[in-house]
């Protein structure tokens, strides 16, 4: 994951943004009266600087949507650079966190889906409990999905991409899809994000993977 450089205030930004959601308040109670429509909710774990979840937003009214990095300054760019256009969505919320917080914070089974875009692959053998597609991550994501749910998944990364592939298999999921360049088949409800448009310009296939938990 490339550095980002700490912004000065960015923390009181945050607490301030009434679309931005603090670990102090965040809890599975909380969420019952987060949004003004109670709807299935969406997640972004990684949001990057926002494209994907504004877009979703707009084009999904009928879905809340949030928006996770572990990276305040990404989330306070995200903000900043949506929040202040006149059609800011209103079914959208971010919160800074990290993955392994995530069935602290959201109760089980309150997830319709999970998207994770162009996650870090952690190359490196020794790192990989940290990809986010390692066992211990798809148990939170099974935990948090709901019955009909699944998980949307993207990379650029060849080697991650099939490790992730293996990573489901071997824990039960149902692969719905799997295509290692989406863009030969373009699916019509894709969007887009910065890193997959950057990407893709420059011609690297991009993989996506569709997977739904086992259930009992």
């Amino acid at each position: 994951m490339a550095r980002v450089r700490h912004i000065p205030g960015t923390h009181d930004m945050l607490l301030e943004n009434p679309y931005v959601i603090t670990r102090a308040e965040a809890s599975p109670a909380f969420w019952a009266g987060c949004y003004p429509k109670d709807q299935p909710l969406r997640i972004e774990v990684g949001s990057g600087r926002g494209r994907f979840i504004y877009t979703a937003g707009k084009t999904c009214p009928e879905k809340n949507w949030l928006a996770l990095d572990v990276v305040p300054e990404i989330i306070r760019e995200a903000v900043e650079s949506y929040s202040r256009r006149a059609d800011w969505p209103e079914n959208i919320r971010f919160m800074a966190c990290d993955a392994t917080e995530l069935l602290r914070i959201l109760p089980a089974r309150s997830v319709e889906r999970i998207y994770l875009h162009f996650s870090d692959p952690w190359p490196k053998k020794r790192h990989a409990k940290r990809r986010l597609t390692a066992p211990g991550f798809l148990a939170i994501y099974a935990a948090l999905l709901q019955a009909n749910g699944d998980l949307l998944f993207k990379t650029d990364h060849d080697d991650f991409y099939s490790y992730s592939l293996e990573s489901f298999r071997e824990a039960g999921w149902q692969i719905v899809s799997a295509d290692r360049d989406i863009y030969r088949d373009l699916p019509a409800d894709n969007i887009a994000t910065e890193y997959e448009r950057r990407y893709h310009r420059r011609q690297v296939p991009i993989g996506q993977i569709i997977a739904t938990p086992p259930r009992d």
